[in-house]
């Protein structure tokens, strides 16, 4: 048989250019030549003895122990484009293959000749590859090598048993077989790695040397790992990290040896040996309990840089730190120490000494920490002693609730700013004092705690509240199984908030009260008017292991609402055609340390699964005591009622709502009567935000216009209706300007109106209409280091290839421009030239190239999948 074809094409897939010639005679082995030539590459296929017989009555017979010839062979195989429309994979570069197969197919040899050329993976160079493979008998061999950017050099070396039968599809491992494996990899780019799969921004290069040996199922291992000017992206260590790490197992011992140096002064020294039996054919890993283990590590010259790539240290604090790690195991039992020592100084109080100290072994742990006093910084001893019996919690035998404890914490007065950095981004600036004598004893699941804490002349911004509080008071005092807030106080402006509150714990849960008084204390928020608020909040809260209730009483409530409101007028809101960014968004890395998926599959038969726990019952009360009065110039409302929300599992019962029955409010220059107005909880279980429904009206000129106020709190969407009906934005300059077709000379006017609205409700229609007339495309609102540091940025695509951009920072770092200008240029697909330059001399250009991997090929869709020109959803909503 011979068939040839140009140009073929399989289901709209092109094939390519096709030749093939079969030859079977009548006594003999059939020969087999293929050549298929696409796209400037070439496979070809021969089996010149390819032992089959056909009857075209009893069909093909396959004598699989017969001798058989066959060799493939591929060149110029380039992978993108030759694969472009089949899959799409992140690999680029050309390949060409040689392979033979020879003998029966129940025990074959085989050779195989890879050779790459220019291959990339994920933007990584990995350069020039060679692979030479070949099985003989059961033992099959791999020599490869690459060279590229990805390392200066790799090579691999490698013999594993092999049983490979064709004839009954069988690929099997011999693990108790002579294996041999050698690997050396010179400079590995840790840069371009981390390109390839994320390594949290590590940079450096390593250098590693394995050579394993391994016969009836016993292996030998060495590893040797070099590494120098290991660093973390935008985290500079000086002189980097240096680290020379050997690791050897033979005979059932695994010895581990390293040093480095890291930092301005930063040492360290490793030497661990661990007993473990290690067997190929079981397969298993086990610590060998009748041999003797030990663990011992120094660190030193821990400087405030280092420390500041984990902890942000507050300005002025200088550190110095270094600690060493001491285990020990055998049969008799083990220990274990670790013991940190070091300073804290500030520039302007000198320096005091750290000290940690902890101790562990099979019955009792102990840990003690000492530090201070320090002038500006405070004073903290902190001591822990436990007797639990690890071997027994280890196997299970002994409840982790049980096991008896003993601590104390003190200070004389704690700076609160060396717990800034662990603060929410909600929370900014922390000051003032911590003072604490405490004592616990007991059981670990409740333990009785005696003694005092307090918190004095503190001061916080809370950042979504706009709202400096300072003057914060709180005192603890805990006797037992009780907790006593006795004075709880917060000031901000005029305003005031005191309270108390108590605790008692119980075995299975808590029980808890709480009396906060609040006198003419701010609410700002921007769009809203400033307002003083005066109530008397009494709360309670009770929990156990069946159910759970929280109830609120809110009486003597007057909020006074004030003229003015909050600078809203000045922000730019959200449109279908701007995106907001948060620079602050943090990324995380999550490493899957899950076991095989065998290993799962076992455990669950082994282990019947346990039977659901039975759904909690919690019951939220939320009651108006007396009627809440807001009052103002442009308010008057009275809210009474109550809301009582009982969840069970996934299901959620609301019963009742808070109403307003009268008033009015004055809504965009014009006096509104409240029609109907509720406040209830959703009954969606997983929703906790009150839902909100006013409806307010009034009539300008002869129009009837209704306010909607619905959804929930804290951006509920406002509604603007009208009879005769008129659209949203007409409504809304109605209301402004008394006239819906509003002159050139107020559209000033209903903008500001518009943005202010916006920035306390949401509303699509006038998203729109403020666009449509700000002709602003983006806006990022970032922030350089702090919430003190912010950066805003206003955009214009002027065309479809040119996009120009401002940005302006408030309070900036040394070396950076107040002003800048940023100019984006995309000079082909996916080609961008960015440049840019501002007043303090510092300015870039940068080149990018931009391929969207596994998504349609769509011009207009960038690679963060947001449309050029409009929000990442349909509504506009920025995200």
């Amino acid at each position: 048989v011979d068939l040839r074809g140009r140009d073929v094409a399989v289901a709209g897939i092109e094939v390519g250019d096709l030749d093939l010639a079969v030859d079977h005679p009548r006594r003999g082995d059939a020969s087999v030549d293929l050549r298929l030539a696409r796209r400037g590459g070439l496979v070809e296929v021969t089996a010149a003895k390819l032992p089959v017989r056909v009857d075209l009555l009893g069909g093909l017979r396959w004598r699989a122990r017969q001798p058989h010839e066959i060799r493939a062979e591929v060149q110029r195989f380039a992978i993108h484009e030759q694969l472009e429309g089949l899959v799409d994979l992140p690999v680029r570069g050309v390949v060409d293959v040689e392979a033979t197969i020879a003998g029966p197919m129940s025990a074959p040899e085989g050779d195989l000749r890879l050779r790459g050329h220019e291959l990339r993976y994920r933007g990584a160079d990995l350069g020039e590859l060679d692979l030479q493979a070949q099985l003989r008998g059961e033992q099959a061999t791999a020599d490869l090598t690459l060279d590229g950017d990805l390392a200066k050099k790799i090579s691999l070396r490698a013999e594993v048993p092999l049983r490979v039968v064709p004839s009954r599809r069988d690929v099997r491992w011999l693990p108790e077989g002579r294996h041999r494996v050698s690997l050396d990899v010179d400079a590995l780019d840790l840069g371009a790695v981390d390109r390839i799969a994320s390594l949290g921004g590590l940079r450096g290069h390593v250098d590693v040397d394995v050579g394993a040996t391994a016969e009836g199922g016993t292996p030998t291992v060495e590893l040797g790992v070099r590494t120098d000017d290991l660093a973390i992206e935008g985290r500079a260590i000086e002189n980097g990290v240096v680290l020379d790490l050997d690791l050897a197992f033979r005979e059932r011992l695994l010895k581990i040896d390293g040093s480095g140096r890291f930092g301005a002064r930063g040492t360290l020294e490793l030497g661990a040996t661990a007993p473990l039996r290690v067997d190929m054919i079981r397969p298993e890993v086990a610590w060998d309990r009748d041999a003797d283990a030990q663990l011992g590590l120094r660190v030193t010259g821990i400087d405030r840089q280092l420390v500041g790539l984990a902890y942000e240290l507050p300005p002025g604090i200088v550190t110095t730190l270094g600690f060493t790690i001491a285990a020990k195991g055998s049969p008799r039992g083990y220990t274990g120490g670790l013991a940190v020592r070091g300073a804290i100084a500030h520039r302007d109080f000198g320096a005091s000494p750290l000290r940690l100290d902890v101790g562990v072994n099979a019955r009792e742990q102990t840990a003690k920490f000492d530090f201070g006093p320090l002038k500006g910084v405070g004073d903290l001893h902190a001591e822990v002693a436990t007797r639990g019996d690890l071997d027994g919690l280890i196997a299970g035998r002994v409840d982790v609730k049980e096991i008896p404890l003993v601590a104390s914490v003190r200070t004389e007065g704690l700076g609160l700013q060396l717990l800034e950095p662990l603060l929410p981004d909600a929370l900014f600036n922390l000051q003032g004092k911590l003072v604490a004598d405490v004592e616990a004893a007991g059981p670990l699941g409740g333990p009785a705690v005696k003694g005092q804490l307090a918190v004095r002349d503190t001061a916080v911004t809370v950042v979504p509240l706009q709202q400096r509080f300072r003057g914060i008071v709180v005192e603890v005092e805990a006797d037992g199984r009780k907790i006593d807030v006795r004075d709880l106080q917060a000031r901000s402006g005029d305003g005031v908030a005191i309270g108390h509150a108590a605790l008692e714990l119980k075995d299975d849960g808590y029980e808890a009260s709480a009396d906060v008084g609040v006198r003419k204390l701010p609410f700002v928020r921007p769009g809203i008017p400033q307002m003083l608020i005066t109530s008397q909040l009494a709360a309670t809260a009770r929990s156990d292991a069946k159910s759970s209730e929280v109830g609120l009483k809110i009486a003597g409530t007057e909020i006074s609402v004030l003229g003015s409101t909050g600078a809203a007028a000045d922000e730019i809101p959200a449109s279908d055609a701007i995106t907001y960014e948060d620079g602050r968004a943090r990324k995380a890395v999550a490493e899957d340390i899950s076991p095989p998926p065998d290993e799962v599959a076992a455990a669950n038969e082994a282990v019947p699964p346990e039977p659901p726990a039975p759904a909690k019952r919690s019951v939220i009360r939320v009651e108006l005591v007396d009627p809440l009065a807001i009052t103002g110039p442009k308010v008057a409302m009275r809210w009474n009622g109550a809301v009582i929300a009982t969840t069970l599992g996934d299901k959620r019962d609301v019963q009742g709502q808070l109403d307003a029955k009268d008033g009015f409010l004055e809504f965009a220059g014009n006096r509104f009567k409240i029609e109907s107005g509720s406040v209830t909880l959703p009954q969606d279980a997983e929703a906790i935000a009150p839902f909100v429904d006013v409806v307010a009206v009034t009539d300008v000129q002869t129009t009837r216009v209704s306010v909607i106020v619905r959804g929930r709190l804290p951006k509920p969407e406002l509604i603007l209706q009208s009879t005769p009906p008129m659209e949203e934005s007409a409504i809304l300059k109605l209301l402004l300007v008394g006239d819906e077709n509003a002159a050139d000379g107020d559209e000033g006017q209903v903008l500001a109106g518009a943005a202010s609205l916006l920035a306390a409700f949401q509303n699509s229609a006038l998203r729109n209409y403020v666009n449509e007339r700000t002709g602003i495309d983006q806006l990022a609102l970032t922030f350089d280091e702090d919430v003190s540091q912010p950066v805003l940025s206003v955009g214009k695509r002027v065309s479809e290839d040119l996009y120009v951009e401002t940005a302006m920072r408030v309070n900036p770092k040394r070396g950076k421009n107040r002003v800048e200008a940023r100019i984006e240029y995309e000079i082909a697909p996916h080609w961008t030239v960015e440049s840019f330059f501002g007043d303090a001399a510092v300015g870039g250009i940068d080149l990018f190239w931009e391929k969207i991997l596994g998504k349609p090929n769509n011009p207009a869709l960038r690679s963060d999948g947001v449309t050029k020109g409009r929000g990442s959803d349909g509504e506009g909503e920025p995200k």
